[in-house]
């Protein structure tokens, strides 16, 4: 499966989606913490709304909730569309934010490692 993002905004929101859903434990909660302590901090989402862009991710690969985590292929999707439209300065960025969003929960952080894991080794 191949995907293409139309801008960076939907680069970050869908590694930001990826790291959220890998541990199964999504709430609307964290989804708002995640917003006013982490995301909104970016200058690419500027002039975005990051549901909006949440939901397009999720769209892309036929998922329903934010409770159904990325495989590993799905992960590399991401990566390789990521790869695409961001210069190496901004995929250091989005894979710092990722760290950031892992560690916000302390929640199912052995599956987040080792989406890190591999969104380093295929990112950077």
């Amino acid at each position: 499966m191949a995907i293409k993002f139309e801008s960076a905004a939907e680069s970050y929101a869908a590694v930001a989606v990826m790291i959220v859903t890998s541990d199964k434990e999504y709430s609307m909660a964290e989804g708002h913490q995640i917003w006013v302590n982490i995301v909104k901090d970016y200058s690419v989402f500027e002039g975005h709304n990051f549901t909006e862009l949440q939901d397009k991710v999720l769209n892309m690969f036929n998922k329903n909730d934010m409770n159904t985590p990325f495989t590993p292929e799905e992960v590399s999707t991401i990566v390789s569309a990521t790869k695409e439209i961001l210069n190496p300065e901004l995929r250091q960025q989005v894979y710092e934010m990722a760290v950031s969003l892992s560690k916000s929960d302390n929640v199912g952080q052995d599956v987040e490692e080792k989406i890190l894991t591999q969104l380093k080794n295929e990112l950077l």
